[in-house]
């Protein structure tokens, strides 16, 4: 019987090494990649960039932009692009969930000529829907730099109350027209000196890094524009300070109130507005007494264009007064401007400023 059972036992263990020693090499099958991938609409969210910064757009590409968009809008983009070659541009209807999860500053830049304001504080819908997403990434940390009349937008994302730019409580100034020629020269002071009392010289800011500063008795600034054909967008307001605080704006308490407790900081105005805290030209908001942990950079002055247009003269009107024609200029380096070196030092410097975070 315990021959029987040993055949048996070897029988099986036979079968088995059979088995495994005639089974079939698998081969593994190659993987053919698609020929036109579909793309995954369902994650919205771009790939990790070295320099972590968006060029908010209502147009849906690049091309559409530079083609039928506004110049200002599109050299800002051209300039982005050669200057940070890794950043993204993205429209503001592609932005969804997550979408900006990777990224660390927005940028946008809306230059209206349509001559009608209603233009301007109206926000196309586009950014208007994005602001669901847009708003909880500010307060989280996210860094949002506005230029021209994109500066209306902080209302939408709730940093500013809505409205607080056109308030009748106050006084706002704005232009969205075709501009005209403008021989003089446009400096915008980055010192305040209310009163004579007590000066608050904001020339040492990261914003204004590597750019000459000048001094004029009690002046202290730069050139932004020359003579040529302005626009003239300005888009800013004035005594909002005293309104907030409660205070003289000549009174240093204003300017202590407005940068500790509403953190609001007036980086740049007219050189004619040194002699109060009033003037929101080109200002930065920190968190302050807000939930905003985020920082904004706000670039209303109207002598800070990207690109000022070629012009000549094609006759005289009835009263003898010349007549012109003007051509954008859409490039990343702009001829028109003598200091148009110092407004793409200025931009360069708010993008390495919230980028990094340099105090």
């Amino acid at each position: 019987m315990r021959t029987i059972k040993s055949i048996v036992l070897c029988i099986l263990f036979l079968c088995a090494f059979w088995l495994v020693a005639c089974k079939p090499e698998e081969v593994p099958v190659p993987v053919v990649p698609d020929p036109d991938p579909v793309e995954d609409t369902t994650r919205h969210i771009p790939l990790a960039r070295e320099d972590q910064i968006a060029f908010l757009s209502l147009y849906s590409t690049p091309e559409q932009l530079v083609n039928e968009g506004d110049d200002d809008e599109a050299t800002a983009w051209l300039w982005m692009h050669q200057q940070f070659p890794q950043a993204l541009f993205l429209p503001f209807n592609q932005i969804k969930e997550h979408t900006l999860d990777s990224l660390r500053v927005l940028f946008w830049i809306r230059d209206v000529e349509t001559d009608n304001i209603d233009d301007v504080t109206t926000i196309p819908a586009d950014a208007l829907n994005a602001v669901q997403f847009i708003e909880p990434w500010y307060k989280n940390g996210g860094n949002i730099i506005l230029w021209s009349h994109a500066v209306l937008y902080i209302e939408n994302l709730g940093r500013l109350p809505q409205g607080t730019y056109t308030a009748p409580s106050h006084d706002w100034e704005c232009f969205c027209g075709k501009g005209g020629l403008d021989l003089g020269h446009w400096l915008m002071a980055v010192q305040l000196f209310p009163g004579g009392k007590f000066k608050k010289d904001h020339s040492t800011h990261p914003l204004f890094k590597d750019i000459t500063i000048f001094t004029d008795n009690n002046v202290r600034g730069f050139m932004v524009k020359g003579p040529g054909w302005s626009e003239n967008h300005n888009c800013l307001f004035f005594n909002y300070p005293h309104e907030i605080t409660g205070r003289s704006w000549q009174a240093e308490i204003c300017y202590t109130l407005l940068k500790d407790y509403y953190g609001i900081t007036p980086l740049g105005v007219w050189d004619s507005q040194i002699n109060w805290v009033s003037q929101l030209n080109v200002y930065e908001l920190q968190k302050g007494n807000t939930d905003y942990k985020g920082r904004a950079l706000c670039v209303g002055n109207g002598g800070c264009e990207f690109s000022m247009k070629d012009y000549r003269q094609v006759g005289v009107d009835a009263n003898g007064a010349p007549i012109y024609e003007t051509t954008d200029d859409k490039s990343p380096f702009p001829h028109n401007n003598c200091y148009q070196e110092n407004i793409l030092l200025m931009a360069r410097n708010a993008i390495e400023y919230m980028r990094l975070g340099n105090e």
